[in-house]
C-alpha cells in the first residue's frame, strides 16, 4: 500500500492509504484483499499517526479477510523507496483490523514520508 501525503495544512499534513497502489514487489494474483485508511503527520510534534482496515469486502475493505484466508502476522511502515522498490522497516503498527496508533519519527523520516517514500505491509500467515 502506498502512503500518500496531501499538501501541508499549517503544521499537520494528511495522506490517504490505498491498496490499489501496492509496491509489493510479490502480489498475489487473484486476491481482492485491499486496505483503506489514512496519515497524518504534525510537523511540530514530529508525530505521525496512522488508522487504517483491510478486508476483501468492497469497497469498505473492513472485515479482515486476506489472500487464501490467511491471518495478519505483523504490519509495518518501510521507507525510503520509490514504488516497486523494497526498503527497511521505519515504523510499526503490531497487528489488528481496524489498526489505530502513532509514533515520533525524525527529520530524516518525516522529509521521506513527505516525498511519498513510504509503504505499509501487512503480513500474513500466506507470505
Amino acid at each position: 500500500m502506498l502512503v500518500s501525503p496531501d499538501a501541508a495544512s499549517a503544521a499537520v499534513h494528511t495522506g490517504t492509504i490505498q491498496a490499489d497502489e501496492a509496491q509489493s514487489t510479490v502480489c498475489f494474483v487473484g486476491s481482492i484483499s485491499q486496505g483503506l485508511g489514512t496519515i497524518s503527520y504534525d510537523d511540530v510534534t514530529m508525530s505521525f499517526s496512522w488508522s487504517y482496515t483491510y478486508g476483501d469486502n468492497a469497497p469498505i475493505y473492513d472485515d479482515g479477510e486476506l489472500f487464501g484466508g490467511a491471518t495478519e502476522t505483523g504490519s509495518h511502515f518501510h521507507g525510503p523507496a520509490p514504488p516497486g522498490q523494497p526498503a527497511s522497516i521505519v515504523v510499526g503498527t503490531g497487528t489488528g483490523n481496524p489498526n489505530i496508533g502513532s509514533a515520533l519519527i525524525n527529520a530524516q523520516q518525516a522529509a521521506d514520508l513527505l516525498a511519498d517514500l513510504w509503504f505499509l505491509n501487512i503480513h500474513s500467515t500466506v507470505e
